[in-house]
This record gives C-alpha cells, sequence and structure tokens, in this order.
C-alpha cells in the first residue's frame, strides 16, 4: 500500500496558499483491507473512505469511464493494479494532477508544475469534456486564481464552449450548480466565475430568467460591475448573491429574483436578503427628510436586525457605486440615520407625554428628531 497527497493540497502548497481540505489517494490496496486498518467506507458504490482518527478522505486509485449521460454517468474501477499515473489521468486539470509521496516528494506526470508557473488552467485530456460539471469547476477556479495571473488555456476554453453546445450541462441538478456557484461567490473573484460561463456560452444553460445569454450584454456588464464593487467589500457569498441579483433586476418585479432563487435552489438567506434589496434599495432615491429616513429603516427592521441591515448597506454600497453620483451620499446617510437613532433612549414603559401623545408615537418622534440633527 502506498498513499500519496493528491489534488488541491498539493497545488495550494505550491502556490503558498492556505490549504483548505487535503485528499489522499491510496495505490496497492483494496476496500477489505481499508476497512481492516479502521478506516469508513463513505458509500458501498464508491471507494472513498475516512481516516479513522483525521477524518480526512482516503480513496482508492480508480478509473472512470464515461457509461451515461451526465455528472454521474461513470463506471468506476477500483484495484489494487490501478497506478497513480492512471489515477491522475482522470483528473480535471493539470494543476489538480500533482501528487506528493510520504517522502516529500512530487508526481507530476501531466506537467501541472508547468502550468502553476505559467498561471494555466489547462485539462489534463480529451476526456475532460465527458464530464459536465468541469465547466463550473474551471469557472470556479478561476474566480479562486484570477487574481494571481491564472487564465484558462484557449484549448480547454474550447471544450467548454463545445460541453455548453451539447447539452449535457442539462443534466446536470440544481443543487449541484447551486453549490459550485455558491463556493465562487466565495472566492476572491467571483465575477471572473460568471464571466467565464458567459464567454464559454453556459450562463443560458446554467442560470434561469434574464442571468444568461438574452441578458444584453450592457446590463450583464453592468451587473458583474457592481458584484465587483461588492466583493471588494464584502467576502459574504449573500450579498455578493443579492447585489448580483438586484443589479440585474433592478427595473424589474421581485418576482424574477423570487423565480431565480427558486430555480437556483438558493437557501431561504440568500432569497430574503436578494428581495430585500430589490425591494428596498429603488426607494433610497427619494430620501430627503428625517420621517422617510426613519420610515424606511422600519421597513428594513433595522433596530431588531440590525446584521441583516448592515448587509443591507454593504450590498446597497455596492449597486449605489454602479449609479448615478448622488446615490452613494443616501446610502451614508441611511446608516448615519440608524446610527443616531439606535443612541435614542427608550422612555419609560407606560408613561405618556404630558400632551398625551402615547409611548411608541413619542419614541418614534424622539427618533426623528435625532435624525433631524445630522
Amino acid at each position: 500500500m502506498q498513499i500519496f497527497l493528491v489534488g488541491g493540497a498539493v497545488r495550494d502548497q505550491l502556490l503558498k496558499l492556505p490549504i483548505r481540505d487535503r485528499d489522499w489517494v491510496v495505490v496497492g490496496s483494496t476496500p477489505e483491507e481499508m476497512e481492516r486498518q479502521g478506516f469508513t467506507r463513505i458509500d458501498a458504490n464508491f471507494p472513498v473512505f475516512f481516516h479513522p482518527k483525521t477524518g480526512e478522505e482516503y480513496a482508492l486509485a480508480r478509473t472512470e469511464n464515461k457509461s451515461a449521460s451526465g455528472h454521474k454517468g461513470f463506471t468506476i474501477h477500483a484495484g489494487p493494479e490501478i497506478t497513480l499515473a492512471e489515477d491522475l489521468r482522470r483528473r480535471d486539470l493539470t494543476i489538480n494532477a500533482i501528487a506528493k509521496d510520504i517522502d516529500g516528494k512530487l508526481i507530476d506526470p501531466m506537467d501541472g508544475q508547468r502550468d502553476l508557473a505559467d498561471r494555466c488552467l489547462r485539462h489534463v485530456s480529451p476526456a475532460f469534456i465527458e464530464d459536465p460539471l468541469r465547466v463550473l469547476r474551471v469557472a470556479r477556479f478561476a474566480a479562486r486564481l484570477a487574481p494571481r495571473g491564472f487564465r484558462v488555456a484557449a484549448e480547454t476554453l474550447a471544450l467548454m464552449q463545445t460541453m455548453s453546445k451539447d447539452g449535457e450541462l442539462g443534466t446536470l441538478s440544481r443543487e449541484r450548480i447551486w453549490q459550485e456557484t455558491r463556493r465562487a461567490l466565495d472566492e476572491p473573484s467571483a465575477t471572473t466565475y460568471f464571466q467565464l460561463l458567459h464567454q464559454c456560452d453556459a450562463l443560458k444553460t446554467v442560470f434561469p430568467e434574464r442571468l444568461n445569454t438574452q441578458t444584453p450584454a450592457d446590463d450583464l456588464e453592468g451587473a458583474l460591475a457592481a458584484l465587483k464593487h461588492a466583493q471588494a467589500l464584502s467576502t459574504k457569498a449573500s450579498i455578493r448573491f443579492s447585489v448580483l441579483l438586484a443589479a440585474i433586476a433592478l427595473k424589474n418585479e421581485v418576482t424574477e429574483v423570487k423565480l431565480i432563487c427558486n430555480q437556483l435552489r438558493a437557501p431561504a438567506r440568500y432569497r430574503e436578503l436578494a428581495e430585500l434589496v430589490i425591494t428596498v434599495y429603488p426607494l433610497i432615491t427619494n430620501l430627503r427628510h428625517a420621517d422617510q429616513l426613519l420610515a424606511l429603516l422600519e421597513k428594513l427592521d433595522a433596530f431588531r436586525r440590525s446584521s441583516r441591515f448592515r448587509d443591507f448597506l454593504i450590498a446597497a454600497t455596492a449597486l449605489a457605486a454602479t449609479q448615478p453620483t448622488r446615490e452613494p451620499r443616501r446610502v451614508i446617510m441611511l446608516e448615519q440615520a440608524f446610527l443616531k437613532a439606535s443612541r435614542v433612549r427608550r422612555p419609560a414603559t407606560g408613561k405618556t407625554h404630558d400632551s398625551g401623545i402615547r409611548f411608541s408615537e413619542r419614541f418614534r418622534q424622539l427618533r426623528i428628531e435625532a435624525i433631524e440633527a445630522l
């Protein structure tokens, strides 16, 4: 039995990036031997095991042959006779097909180190085209590595364009599409993910409604510009997602955002923030008086859900950066109004003002007066 560190962990070590996960390949073993040594099999139909102490994944070296359409349409063969080179040959990109043995020696049959040096995302073999999920994966890797100068090789991009045209992307589940998109939204250059999918004509298949190639180029460009501002302001995927959808649907009904979120299977908190941004952001333009500012803060439930309100402010700031010059000032005004109103002390419960104004109305009036002092 030989054990090798493989894939992303080796790649990130060579790039001097933080290692997110460590995956291992086991050569020369069998499922029975792995279980005798205390490993737990993850799936009865898949040769991957959890380490008994670290919980890291150890996979038997395997080969994959296309046997049906879709991301899971493969026949897998794992056995002690499968070599490390054969296992690495089935991987997506050369930079993900580098292994390291227990002595630290690199095994690199696909020349991934050269592509790391050249800052190139290149497919390992023509078999790349067999798995439609790789279109999204390459776009996600590009989103992670674009700030380091990485680009997609021309021949790999050509394969991605071919895959987008042949209908295989349509076999991907919405849940899987969301999983890749959610991870891409976390990356340093989330805009690159959408730009690359648009470039290889995949948006129309992967995303519903206007977030596809039917979206006019200037609309998509504007939405990605807003997303670029958002990713500079926050690493939160929910904020970035809400900005992207709001920028595209800004002149349309909120039902469009709901439809996109439902079709993408986006979690409730993503949908909620996106709906809030598309509903409330357009109202910022008309803010002029203290009572209007307070009314908008109440509509946002800002005092009870201050964390969500701050997410909204970041999203609004990103959108305002692509709008007429006075928009950013309105967002700042709303934030200052919140800070002023939040400092107002609540009157003693149950008491009324001399004029007979009820407690809640008096408290609201005090907040308006604080905002007027801006």
